[in-house]
């Protein structure tokens, strides 16, 4: 999903409603009109949503007063289907000359059966109300809050000129709980000047203004925005079968590599210099991949000073996987310290830590990404020629816009010097891109693009051109011959090479009449493509076309410096007879729906309409940088949706963090709370996993407290205010604790049973280590000697008396 689309040049049904309402648990909707038309538009996907969410209410419509004579009508006369009647009319769609009675009934139904709830919103002045906006909750229960333009009927989501702006919570969170709160307050009546009246009682009440029926015509859906990493971007073609050879000297003799593994390894040595973005689903193997081709460079000498750069989460496993399956030694930069496979530990007195690395070569170094984003270790980091250089979690490192310009983050400032200085460059990422295309930009860019693609305005018009029904034909055959040219020279490849690799796997495209040959054709395309031959698209025909695509991806960039591999594209390989293993597939569990006791949700909405955002605006306004305060924060906000322990604990830390600063408050105590003090305070609580590098991500961002323009006593004021209000808070968690409330742990405990006995085992995860030691504590009465903890600073199991610490494998057995 992206940021922002633009209708009707983006597909607001296919390219963002229908995906976000197929996986949603509840939809709230905002709107000015309402015509029932619009739900053919989005039928299969209402039927997902309502199979899974058969609530009360599980939809919401605040609209303004006009309203369709025929929806008036079906709602006066009720005239609905039941439950699996309606469910099944939903996956049928409309039929064929009754789209204008199918839409009412539908609506009626839902009504009926109370899945739908509407009220229609009378505004006190003159006005009408107006707001045009979605709330669409994931299965997580985080709303996606969708605002613009759009109207709920058909012509609002195909024909109009809208703008719709996504916002998620992970990354709004303030802007989405704003929107939810604002909605709630609206549909219950509480905002002055807006009355809120069930659309029944409204028509009844003849206080709705009958409009004309939309008249049905049947949508012309553009096309979704190109999907990146699909089969279909690898435009249905999957690549030849590579037999795995096990016999491989420079694989590995404890590595049984899958045919998708081995053909990486061998296309990124067959390229160089090897530098490429490693960009398979996740669970599909990057790390054995990456591990594979340093395997095979350290033993042919091409590779004698690596580095590989990870979150420090997975450093461990990072040094675990290359000696137990390539028996490569590497060594960990770890507090100052170099660890060796065995954790024995050399320290290292020299100020420029890699001027002297540890061990004959090869030198594998492992060192946490966040010593990279560090001005002075990167200048040592800098200071070493290296051969190969691994980014592990590679999307980390992106761009934001502001305004015209760009604005890197410290991982991809890193990222962008140390690609100068070394000639081999994997980046690991199993989501290249997140938001938008200038992050895959980012990560592309560090590889080697040519002079005309290093244009982010270019790369991102071919993208959108190349999905477009009327592509800029020119514009795409003019990149896509450049950078053909520009890849053919770099990895001094053969023209009979190049195409070879180009055409992997045409001959399983089946679009083309009976009798033409894919590959055949396929040839025909690319001297189109590098003559320029524009007129001669007009000549091709729809599938020739398709296939033309295929050529313009492969030649460009994107296709030249990537290698990805999903599920999907295994299940193709395996319906072609290409490999012979099953692909599992995922099957997900309903979500389990906690209900807080009063005191609970009180207390909830007290953290963060009483605490969190109050004092965020307190603090911002002394002058503080919002950036630092608004980290801090953040942290606590997650770490209340996780568990009342994680809180619990984090807000008597943060209580004793003010204490601090306000007794030291002439000697630079306002660094306690916002400054990095208050940041390493946060990575040491019990967090040795997520927090440190995946929540707390960017906090070398977060800056010393710099005084000049900062109100001090207004500050001191804040913070006195902030220590009374966390006494309170944390007096009614230990009240909760004392009283053993706690909803979601209690209801995650009752579901165990019933869970683990339909499989083998369970494994649950958590963003915080707190709530795994809570939850864990809590099932000991039960579970005892059967449970085990897994987390950054190893592996956890009760011995009956207490917890001890084991090995990984321990763990896993």
């Amino acid at each position: 999903v992206a940021r922002v689309y633009h209708s009707p040049k983006d597909d607001l049904v296919g390219g963002l409603f229908v995906p976000l309402l197929r996986d949603a648990v509840r939809l709230r909707r905002s709107t000015g009109d309402v015509q029932s038309t619009a739900f053919a538009l989005y039928d299969e996907a209402l039927a997902q949503f309502l199979e899974r969410n058969r609530l009360r209410g599980a939809i919401r419509w605040l609209s303004g007063t006009r309203l369709a004579q025929r929806d008036v009508s079906a709602i006066r006369r009720r005239e609905a289907y039941a439950m699996p009647d309606i469910l099944a009319s939903l996956r049928e769609g409309p039929p064929e000359g009754r789209e204008s009675e199918w839409g009412p009934r539908v609506l009626a139904s839902l009504l009926d059966e109370g899945l739908l709830e509407w009220k229609v919103a009378v505004t006190s002045t003159e006005g009408v109300y107006h707001e045009k906006v979605a709330l669409i909750d994931d299965a997580c229960g985080h709303p996606i809050l969708l605002s613009g333009s759009w109207n709920e009927t058909v012509a609002g989501y195909t024909r109009s000129v809208e703008r719709v702006d996504v916002h998620r919570s992970p990354d709004d969170p303030y802007r989405c709980a704003d929107a939810a709160d604002w909605f709630e307050k609206v549909w219950n009546g509480e905002v002055l000047g807006i009355r809120v009246i069930p659309v029944e009682q409204a028509i009844e009440a003849g206080r709705i203004t009958v409009v004309e029926d939309e008249p049905w015509t049947p949508p012309r859906r553009g096309k979704p925005r190109p999907e990146l990493w699909t089969p279909e971007l690898l435009f249905l073609a999957v690549q030849d079968k590579v037999p795995p050879d096990l016999r491989d000297p420079y694989v590995g003799t404890l590595v049984n590599p899958l045919p998708h593994q081995v053909h990486i390894h061998r296309r990124i040595l067959s390229r160089q210099p090897s530098r490429f973005l490693l960009a398979d689903e996740v669970g599909l193997g990057k790390t054995i991949e990456a591990g594979m081709v340093v395997s095979t460079m350290a033993a042919t000498g091409h590779a004698r000073k690596v580095l590989v750069l990870a979150p420090k989460n997975v450093l461990d496993q990072w040094h675990q996987e290359l000696w137990e399956k390539f028996q490569l030694s590497s060594w960990k930069f770890e507090n100052g310290m170099w660890k060796d496979e065995y954790g024995k530990r050399h320290v290292d007195a020299s100020d420029a830590i890699f001027d002297r690395l540890p061990g004959p070569e090869p030198q594998i170094i492992l060192v946490s990404r966040s010593i990279a984003m560090r001005a002075e270790r990167l200048e040592d980091l800098k200071a070493t020629s290296w051969d190969l250089v691994i980014l592990d979690e590679a999307h980390r490192a992106r761009s934001r816009k502001e305004g015209n310009r760009y604005r890197q983050n410290n991982l991809l400032v890193a990222l962008n010097a140390l690609s100068e200085r070394t000639k081999g460059l994997l980046l690991l990422t199993a989501t290249p891109v997140q938001l938008e295309l200038h992050e895959l930009y980012d990560l592309l860019q560090p590889l080697g693009l040519p002079d005309v693609w290093r244009d982010r305005d270019r790369f991102r018009e071919f993208i959108r051109s190349l999905g477009d029904d009327g592509p800029d034909w020119r514009l795409l055959f003019d990149l896509a011959a450049t950078s053909e040219r520009f890849y053919r020279d770099r990895f001094g490849l053969s023209e009979t090479d190049f195409d070879a690799d180009l055409a992997s796997g045409v001959r399983f495209f089946r679009d083309l009449p009976q009798g033409q040959d894919p590959e055949r054709a396929f040839s025909k395309l690319l001297e189109i493509v590098r003559a320029r031959a524009v007129h001669e698209v007009s000549e091709l025909s729809e599938a020739e076309r398709k296939l033309l695509s295929v050529a313009l991806y492969r030649m460009s960039p994107i296709y030249q410096l990537t290698c990805r591999t999903t599920r999907n594209l295994l299940r193709r390989y395996r319906d072609l007879g290409v490999i012979e293993d099953r692909v599992p597939r995922r099957e997900l569990e309903e979500p389990l729906q906690v209900e807080l006791e009063p005191e609970e949700s009180e207390l909830y909405r007290d953290v963060r309409e009483r605490y969190l955002r109050p004092f965020y605006e307190m603090y911002s306004r002394t002058g503080l940088s919002k950036n630092n305060v608004g980290f801090v924060l953040t942290i606590y906000a997650k770490r209340a949706a996780s568990s009342w322990a994680a809180l619990k604990k984090s807000l008597g830390r943060r209580l004793a963090r003010v204490n601090q600063a306000l007794e030291e408050w002439d000697r630079g105590g306002i660094q306690h709370l916002f400054g990095r003090i208050a940041v390493e305070d946060l990575r040491s609580e019990g967090a040795v996993e997520s927090e440190q590098d995946v929540e707390l991500e960017g906090y070398e961002e977060v800056l010393e407290v710099r005084l000049r323009g900062v109100d001090l006593r207004k500050a001191r004021e804040v913070a006195e205010q902030e220590r009374v209000t966390l006494e309170r808070l944390v007096a009614r968690l230990d009240d909760l604790w004392a009283r053993r409330i706690d909803s979601k742990r209690a209801l995650v405990i009752e579901s165990i049973p019933d869970l683990v006995g339909r499989r083998r085992g369970l494994l649950i995860f958590s963003q915080f280590k707190d709530t795994v030691d809570d939850l864990a504590d809590a099932l000991l009465s039960e579970y005892g000697s059967f449970l085990a903890k897994y987390h950054g600073g190893g592996g956890e199991v009760w011995d009956g008396t207490r917890w001890i610490l084991v090995e990984k494998t321990t763990v896993e057995n």
